[in-house]
């Protein structure tokens, strides 16, 4: 299955936000021995990154696995 404009344009949005709001930050978390985990997981949720393939009837976004890999391939970069 190829890669769809849908996903390309969900992994422009992820590598956006790991760009501006992970990768900055990084250095200064592993420093403090924390990650505000709470506020980023917000954000993902907030940029619908959380529940890709649950249905939208139970509060996901119905997408299919490629979206995960996706996802998981930004945040590997």
């Amino acid at each position: 299955m190829p890669f769809t404009e849908d996903h390309h344009h969900f992994r422009r949005v992820v590598r956006e936000f790991v760009e501006k709001e992970i990768n900055p930050n990084v250095e200064g978390w592993e420093a403090e021995g924390m990650m505000p985990l709470h506020d980023v997981f917000t954000t993902m949720g907030d940029l619908g990154f959380l529940g890709l393939e649950y249905d939208p009837e139970y509060g996901g976004q119905g997408a299919d696995h490629l979206f995960t890999v996706v996802l998981s391939e930004e945040f590997g970069r």
